[in-house]
C-alpha cells in the first residue's frame, strides 16, 4: 500500500505503507505528561543547546490529506532525542493545529543521512494549519530557539 502527498506546483511525493505510524492525539491527551500545546518555554530554557531541526516537507502552501507526511531533517540522535529514548529528556514535537504527536525513533522512518519521515493521520478539517515541529524538554514545553513552521493546506 502507498500514499500520495501533493505538493505546490502539482508535484506528487509517494511514500510506502511502512512509513505509517499510529493515530495522532490531540494536546489533550498528553495531560498525564504535563504537556502545554506550543507553550515557550521560559527564556532561559530557550538558550539551551539542542540538535538542528529543520522541515523538508512539505513545503509552505502544500496540499495534504488527513494523512500527513512530514520529513524533516536533524544531527540529533533519535534514540536519545526521542519519547522511546527510555529516560525524560529532550524530544521531538511535531504540532498541527491543536493536534500534538511526539513519534517514537521506531515511527520516524529514515530516509538517508540525516533525514526521517513520519507519516500520521490527522483528524483535521479542511483549512490552512500551521505545521511546526520543535524539541521540548522534559517538562514538554516547547525550547523556543528550535521552533521551525510551515503554512500548510489541509483537504
Amino acid at each position: 500500500m502507498k500514499y500520495t502527498v501533493k505538493c505546490m506546483f502539482g508535484a506528487v511525493v509517494i511514500l510506502p505503507a511502512l512509513v505509517m505510524a499510529p493515530l495522532a492525539y490531540s494536546a489533550d491527551d498528553h495531560a498525564n505528561h504535563a504537556h502545554k500545546h506550543a507553550v515557550p518555554a521560559p527564556a532561559s530554557a530557550s538558550a539551551v543547546k539542542v540538535p538542528s531541526l529543520s522541515i523538508t516537507f512539505p513545503a509552505d502552501n502544500d496540499v495534504l490529506d488527513s494523512r500527513m507526511a512530514v520529513a524533516i531533517e536533524t544531527d540529533a540522535d533519535l534514540a536519545t532525542n526521542t519519547m522511546s529514548s527510555g529516560k525524560t529528556g529532550t524530544h521531538l514535537h511535531i504540532d498541527i493545529g491543536d493536534y500534538s504527536v511526539m513519534p517514537t525513533r521506531e515511527q520516524l522512518s529514515s530516509l538517508g543521512g540525516r533525514k526521517y519521515v513520519y507519516v500520521f493521520d490527522m483528524p483535521m478539517k479542511s483549512g490552512t494549519y500551521q505545521l511546526c515541529v520543535s524539541w521540548a524538554g522534559a517538562d514538554h514545553r516547547t525550547i523556543a530557539s528550535s521552533v521551525r513552521c510551515r503554512s500548510v493546506k489541509v483537504r
